[in-house]
């Protein structure tokens, strides 16, 4: 047997051996446990993160239940071969337990972490028209992204930063094509990556779930606003029924997915009821649900369907059950703050930043406003990393390491409301304006002219820190200061 070939067999032995133990359910009992051990120790023993005790705790719960949902699905045979070896070698391998050497240089060279991943909306055209959608997305629109870029995208968090995940967003991301490529063509090139693709899921027929399990490296967020009744109000008549067909496919064909619900003031109890968690989770087979609160941006922009603040404590409240009764994968991306240790924008380190279809970057997918272009970057000779040396992303890191990323537990502000957009909008504002951020359409330019909206969002933040700093103190960083005291 020549060297080459003895080198290529043994991966490929180890993975059939690999295989084979996630198939068997007591094998993967026994893994299980021992990771849950393992993330205990990671996360609250030793607690590199440097972060409150309690948050550590909601921390490892959650990585918890992402291995029990994952765990729950095998079982149930609702994650196909292809997924299966996906899953060990790109989401446990390179992003969990993974030391990519490709980190430490970059660390060495520019004294950060580099982000986690980034999240790309290749596409700004959709076949839902969604009151309130971010995006502004319909069918009439047509703004795309070159393959080329977004590929380039992908292969350079891998090759500069070591990360293998990427969020993919839109429009409509099964809508998008370009150079003769579309979003599978994008998945089957880049099988070190592990994206997670937010969908209205009306396009996931039989065809396409065989797909999504044939290249294994996705995960499908599927948009709900609730039951049929909240759904078809907002993404249009008949749309719930396609995403239970949706669902049924993905389960059929092995493909783990998700949910992604956006709370408004009509929907914000019905997100985190006992009958919703049992519909998506138990009777649908999702494996994870993200919560976000509606933003007031985009089309039709108002800030009367925000949640309210006493929504929001409620919220929080349910989602503490949720995740450490009920033992639910969920996250809310403001009430989980604590989780992801605040504010992940700017491309801070583990965090992200967004890339739009007419390739105008911004912090987040929420902060509309950008100084950069990648297309124009990269056509000037300039990178992603010449994004996250622009000053906006600088300024805003730096005050969130200012607000607590990276400081004692005892010094860190509260990360129950930790969005700079949203709980910080008077700071937002102030960065916007100073160093000349560019709305990227017309609904955010609006926005910014406009002196209410800006005094209700400066309230909202202010009402938000009123009811939600009292948790802080008493459940995080309350005792954090304490044992403080009592060490001195």
């Amino acid at each position: 047997m020549t060297v080459p070939l003895a080198q290529n067999l043994v991966p490929k032995v180890l993975m059939e051996a690999i295989d084979a133990g996630i198939s068997s359910d007591i094998i993967r009992s026994l893994a299980l446990r021992k990771a849950e051990r393992s993330a205990y120790e990671h996360f609250v023993v030793r607690n590199r993160d440097n972060g409150p005790h309690q948050a550590q705790l909601d921390k490892y719960q959650t990585v918890v239940n992402m291995f029990r949902a994952l765990d729950r699905a095998i079982h149930e045979g609702h994650v196909s071969r292809n997924v299966r070896r996906c899953l060990v070698r790109i989401l446990v391998g390179k992003i969990m337990m993974g030391k990519d050497e490709r980190r430490a240089p970059f660390r060495e060279k520019y004294g950060f972490e580099p982000p986690g991943f980034v999240t790309i909306s290749p596409a700004m055209q959709c076949n839902l028209r969604c009151e309130g959608c971010y995006a502004t997305s319909h069918p009439g629109k047509k703004a795309n992204l070159d393959y080329d870029i977004v590929h380039r995208v992908v292969n350079e968090i891998r090759e500069s930063w070591g990360a293998h995940f990427c969020v993919i967003s839109g429009g409509e991301p099964f809508l998008w094509r370009s150079q003769g490529k579309g979003i599978m063509d994008l998945f089957r090139e880049n099988p070190d990556t592990f994206f997670l693709m937010y969908t209205n899921g009306t396009l996931i027929d039989e065809e396409m779930a065989a797909q999504l399990a044939e290249v294994g490296n996705v995960t499908p967020a599927i948009s709900v606003e609730g039951f049929e009744k909240e759904t078809d109000e907002r993404r249009g008549k008949g749309v719930f029924q396609k995403i239970v067909r949706a669902m049924e496919n993905l389960r059929r064909a092995g493909v783990p997915f998700g949910i992604s619900a956006t709370a408004t003031r009509h929907n914000a109890e019905l997100l985190v009821s006992d009958e919703f968690v049992d519909f998506y989770f138990e009777e649908q087979g999702a494996i994870y649900g993200w919560i976000f609160h509606y933003m007031p941006i985009g089309r039709h922009y108002t800030t009367e369907l925000m949640i309210t603040p006493e929504q929001r404590r409620y919220l929080w409240e349910r989602e503490q059950y949720l995740v450490h009764e009920r033992k639910i994968f969920l996250a809310d991306f403001w009430n989980s703050g604590p989780v992801a240790g605040g504010c992940i924008s700017a491309g801070r380190g583990g965090g992200y930043f967004y890339i739009n279809w007419n390739g105008d970057v911004t912090p987040c997918v929420f902060f509309p406003y950008s100084t950069h272009n990648i297309v124009e970057v990269y056509n000037s000779g300039g990178d992603l990393t010449t994004i996250l040396l622009s000053p906006m992303f600088q300024a805003i890191r730096a005050w969130q390491r200012a607000y607590g990323y990276g400081k004692p537990p005892s010094e860190v502000k509260n990360q129950i409301a930790p969005c700079a957009i949203r709980d910080h909008y008077k700071m937002a504002y102030r960065v916007i304006r100073k160093f000349g951020a560019k709305p990227i359409d017309e609904d955010a330019a609006a926005a910014l002219e406009d002196p209410d909206y800006r005094r209700k969002m400066i309230e909202y933040g202010k009402a938000v820190e009123a009811i939600t700093g009292p948790i802080w103190e008493e459940r995080y960083v309350g005792p954090e200061r304490q044992a403080a005291s009592l060490a001195a």
